[in-house]
């Protein structure tokens, strides 16, 4: 649908929104905080990340680093390390070259405004318009999923959700909307909304506020919107790990290349790669090798899925005389290194039949 909203519809739409989330709030350990720093460290820890996980993950992060100064001193090793299980491990490595840039090159300061903060490496639209608003109370809309799911079903915008021009138009009516309501309040309490309100499935339609002016609920398609093409099937990527041990000590090599796991450590990748570490691009279908297969496990990402396997290796392959930084870890010391989420959990699960002893066990 597309039409001007009048400043009376959508000064109306904001107070229902903020009228509950006033008698609903959400607690969370970043809600009240006006830090640029300590609110840019939770949302990218809440990109592609579950509430529940994040607020574990948040309190850790500022726990050991509690401000910009100690982020930008502190090793990328320190930071992987700390940010291992989230995944998506590109944002840690972000925003460890963004606190050293802010630190170094901005005088410690972050940027006032979403336009210039979004220039910061890692920081996009959504990251950039929170901060902006919550920290300096610049009028701008904050859009994440809840947002889209939320105007789109109130303004009965029925078009593909994740389209460029669809995503602008609700942010084009959030920002409007934030010119009547103050920014900070009104961003948050519509996120509070769609998170606990206007859910993706069973939402509280029959004693929502906004029911009377809400135009999926008035046409009943409340169960078609937000509207989202059907995505790609995944391309499957098979990789190949050995498992070498020697004197209690296990060979683990810093992958290099630039994927998901960059600068994690890793087994070495079994098969014809250069520099024996892994390319989601050039991994190949299934292949055997002549060692005995310890476990396989299936792992899937955003446009991906990975076929895992893990094979034991008895002896020094010839061929792993290419790889130069390869480290021999003592079984009690892996919990020092930052691992890919799915090669700690075969750690954990696969201690005993591989002989390990952890040091918390």
């Amino acid at each position: 649908m597309n039409r001007k909203w009048s400043r009376e519809e959508l000064e109306q739409f904001g107070q229902y929104v903020m009228d509950w989330s006033i008698i609903h709030p959400r607690p969370m350990p970043w809600k009240y905080f006006s830090d640029p720093y300590a609110i840019w460290i939770a949302e990218i820890i809440l990109q592609q990340t579950r509430v529940e996980q994040g607020k574990e993950y948040f309190v850790k992060f500022l726990d050991r680093f509690p401000n910009l100064e100690s982020l930008a001193r502190a090793s990328l090793d320190d930071v992987m390390k700390l940010w291992e299980g989230l995944g998506y491990y590109s944002r840690a490595r972000n925003m460890h070259f963004t606190a050293r840039h802010v630190w170094n090159e901005l005088g410690g300061r972050f940027p006032n405004n979403a336009r210039d903060l979004s220039k910061l490496k890692g920081i996009g639209s959504y990251t950039s318009a929170a901060i902006a608003s919550f920290a300096f109370g610049e009028k701008i809309g904050v859009v994440d999923g809840n947002v889209k799911r939320v105007v789109s079903r109130y303004f009965g915008i029925t078009e593909d959700i994740n389209q460029v021009a669809t995503h602008r138009k609700i942010q084009d009516l959030v920002t409007a909307v934030v010119q009547i309501h103050p920014s900070a309040d009104f961003n948050q309490a519509i996120m509070n909304f769609g998170a606990m309100a206007c859910t993706p499935r069973n939402p509280i339609c029959p004693e929502c506020p906004a029911r009377h002016s809400c135009r999926a609920y008035k046409s009943n398609l409340v169960d078609r919107i937000p509207h989202k093409n059907r995505p790609r099937s995944k391309q499957i990527r098979w990789i190949n790990f050995g498992v070498y041990e020697q004197n209690g000590q296990i060979a683990l090599v810093q992958n290099r290349e630039a994927n998901i796991w960059k600068n994690l450590y890793m087994f070495p990748v079994l098969g014809a790669y250069p520099d024996l570490t892994f390319s989601l691009k050039e991994s190949k279908n299934y292949e055997t090798f002549p060692y005995p297969l310890i476990d396989s496990l299936e792992w899937n990402l955003t446009h991906r899925k990975l076929m895992i396997q893990f094979y034991r290796v008895p002896s020094w392959p010839a061929s792993w005389n290419l790889l130069h930084n390869i480290e021999f870890v003592d079984h009690g010391n892996l919990d020092n290194f930052a691992i890919p989420r799915p090669l700690r959990l075969f750690l954990n699960q696969k201690s005993r039949k591989l002989g390990i002893n952890r040091k918390h066990d």
